[in-house]
């Protein structure tokens, strides 16, 4: 999409993947390094200085200083996987998804490749983009995103159809890098999903998060466009 094709107050499906499918998260450091950047680079008046110490330093006053910040847009659910990402995310800044993404995947490549040794692009394209103009496909997208974790699991789901759904719920508990748990429990290390934007935008979720995931269905699958699990998009 072009920058302008970016409307403030649309929400966004962004999502990206590694270079030939590749690995873009190593490990948890790797995964933890990347939530930590959802919400230092979500703010028009940060700019890194690549100082340990500084960056160290506004995630520990992070909560405490909300009104000081400009965010560029509104997260509202995401989910790691191990060589691709999932991002909802509503724009409030003109340009605020580019600008959000620029600095996110720019400085996210940087620390993978002086973390690991290694050198070139990590992604496969800048980002990809679904612009969610529906309300039926804005109902679903939420736990889309937050099901992708049990594909790392071998449970199939994309169908439509979870056959066991006390091992998929397991599943989605264990893992930490997804807003499953801040959706359930109010539950986030750092304050990566604005819980008042999901409030505001989907507050039956939040009543009922368990039943609204169980609510998966085919009809899901279809309205969402997903096809096959080798798909991982």
């Amino acid at each position: 999409m072009r920058l302008e094709d970016f409307q403030n107050g649309c929400f966004y499906h962004v999502y990206s993947r590694g270079v030939n499918k590749g690995l873009i998260f190593f490990d948890d450091l790797d995964r933890s390094r990347f939530c930590e950047s959802l919400c230092l680079f979500n703010d028009a008046t940060y700019m890194s200085s690549g100082n340990p110490l500084d960056r160290s330093f506004r995630l520990s006053i992070l909560t405490g200083f909300e009104d000081r910040r400009e965010p560029l847009v509104r997260l509202l659910a995401y989910c790691l996987m191990d060589n691709h990402f999932h991002l909802l995310v509503q724009q409030v800044l003109n340009h605020g998804v580019s600008k959000f993404m620029h600095k996110l995947q720019m400085g996210f490549v940087k620390y993978i490749n002086l973390r690991h040794k290694r050198s070139g692009p990590l992604f496969e394209v800048p980002f990809k983009v679904q612009t969610i103009d529906r309300e039926s496909q804005f109902e679903h997208i939420p736990r889309y995103i937050h099901l992708n974790a049990l594909d790392r699991e071998g449970i199939p789901w994309r169908d439509g159809v979870v056959s066991d759904w006390n091992l998929a719920w397991n599943c989605l508990e264990k893992y930490r890098w997804s807003s499953h748990m801040a959706y359930l429990a109010g539950e986030q290390e750092f304050p990566v999903v604005d819980m008042a934007a999901v409030e505001e935008t989907m507050p039956d979720v939040l009543k009922n998060y368990p039943n609204y995931l169980r609510g998966w269905s085919q009809r899901s699958a279809v309205l969402l466009g997903i096809s096959s699990p080798g798909d991982n998009n």
